[in-house]
């Protein structure tokens, strides 16, 4: 590993000799864009503001740093972590930021030399290890990198990054056990992360378990975003901030339940920026799963803009309006977003359980049948259109629609229930009763339980 002093010289250029005070350091300024967020030129103007009347204030230096990082304005924030580190080159938090952003800016040199000198000055700190292990293992340096790994994992033997990199590694050996021994702890410590996911559906396919490796597929599709942030890297991304970001934090609270997060986020923004649609959608979301349907239709009605008859917005009309018990009107929006798009799947699938809500069985059918063939394979719609179609006088065809979906999704215990209904409407009582006892041992409970057991007895007094 190279001494910290040849990494500044290489990457920064020249420090003032021993006993010379350094010149002020021009800060970098970005350039603005049209469409920049006008929050986050304020803060940045600010900050710079800031650091020009005192350009030797380290601490001004590295928050203007970490704001022009965490925006997204790289090669401004490569010069000011260069600037944070010329005014303090010991700084291994300094170093790690500008491998980071050196990385995104594609200067590959710079971003190895740089987590190495940051780990020559804390070696400690298992991100950095972690850090170290990707770059070795994407430069081809498989055993160094196995080592970085280790020694991150040594450090924290929780770090996900660590492990993902080890599995990566016996992937790339074809050692599919050691990848698998990596990952399933991950997966049982945070089961909807999509890396995880994803490696092990490699795993999968290097052993030949096709099912196994679409489930993972699947599941990773479904999982959104990657988990998971240091406490260097988390110091810098409080910084972010504007409309996108907000927008994504909003979602990401949304994600993990906490509705009162995301809409703190998006709330403050409200009066001066809804003619924004992502404003108005992700407000409409989270207000949907706070359970306030009645603030929905408010925040259309308060929408002047064209957009308010966009198909995401007529969607969420239509959710509030169920919610309400307003089905005829909710059906009215669903099928005007299925008119406007008639491609998408979202419309047509909620149109259909409108109908079929609505005793409107061969409608259903029909729409729930538009949104299978636009793409729709969720178990909900799959449920719906088979117990539409039975009872719109094709039984036999529903109770096959339960089989298929059964086949899919062979441990969720309601469509054995509803097997069982529709098994017991066309005379197989001992197999309806076969099905219920399933649905029950898989964990079904409560009123669909009772309910399916009426209809059971019902037919059977029927038969008899």
């Amino acid at each position: 590993m190279r001494p910290v002093a040849v990494l500044i010289f290489l990457g920064l250029g020249i420090l003032p000799a021993c006993g010379e005070s350094p010149a002020p350091l021009d800060p970098p300024r970005p350039q603005v864009s049209a469409g920049q967020d006008p929050e986050v030129q304020a803060l940045l103007e600010s900050a710079l503001g800031n650091l020009l009347a005192a350009p030797g204030d380290l601490s001004l230096r590295r928050e203007y740093a970490m704001l022009l990082d965490a925006n997204g304005l790289d090669q401004s924030a490569q010069l000011a972590w260069q600037q944070v580190l010329e005014l303090d080159p010991n700084s291994a938090e300094g170093f790690y930021h500008l491998s980071k952003v050196s990385e995104r800016n594609g200067q590959a040199d710079l971003c190895l030399e740089a987590i190495q000198a940051s780990i020559a000055l804390e070696p400690n700190y298992a991100p950095s290890q972690a850090r170290l292990g990707r770059l070795l293992m994407e430069n081809g340096a498989l055993e160094q990198s196995e080592a970085a790994f280790r020694k991150a994992l040594q450090l924290d033997s929780k770090s996900s990054r660590a492990a993902l990199g080890l599995a990566r590694l016996c992937l790339a050996r074809g050692d599919v056990a050691g990848a698998t021994a990596q990952l399933n702890p991950l997966l049982e410590r945070n089961p909807r992360e999509p890396l995880v996911h994803g490696l092990l559906a490699r795993a999968a396919v290097l052993a030949g378990d096709t099912q196994s490796a679409e489930a993972h597929l699947a599941a990773e599709e479904a999982a959104g975003s990657a988990s998971g942030s240091d406490p260097w890297s988390a110091e810098v991304r409080r910084r972010a901030t504007g409309l996108q970001t907000r927008i994504t934090r909003a979602k990401a609270a949304l994600e993990r339940g906490d509705a009162s997060a995301a809409l703190a986020q998006l709330e403050p923004l409200w009066e001066r920026r809804q003619s924004e649609q992502s404003v108005v959608e992700t407000l409409c979301e989270i207000r949907l799963s706070m359970g306030q349907p009645e603030q929905v239709l408010s925040l259309l009605e308060e929408t002047q803009a064209g957009f308010v008859q966009a198909y995401s917005l007529l969607l969420y009309r239509a959710r509030a309006e169920r919610a309400l018990g307003q089905d005829e009107r909710a059906l009215e929006a669903a099928q005007a977003a299925a008119e406007l798009n008639p491609r998408r799947r979202e419309a047509a699938g909620f149109s259909g359980q409108l109908h079929f809500d609505l005793g409107q069985y061969a409608e259903a059918s029909a729409a729930l049948a538009r949104a299978r063939e636009n793409g729709d394979q969720s178990l909900q719609t799959w449920v719906y259109l088979a117990r539409a179609t039975a009872w719109s006088g094709s039984l036999e065809a529903g109770i096959q629609e339960l089989d298929a979906a059964i086949a899919s999704y062979p441990l969720i215990p309601k469509p054995w229930a509803y097997r069982a209904e529709l098994l017991a409407q066309a005379g197989r009582q001992r197999e309806a009763e076969e099905s219920l006892a399933k649905a029950q041992a898989l964990g079904l409970a409560g009123a669909l339980v009772e309910s399916t057991r009426e209809t059971l007895a019902l037919h059977k007094s029927k038969v008899h």
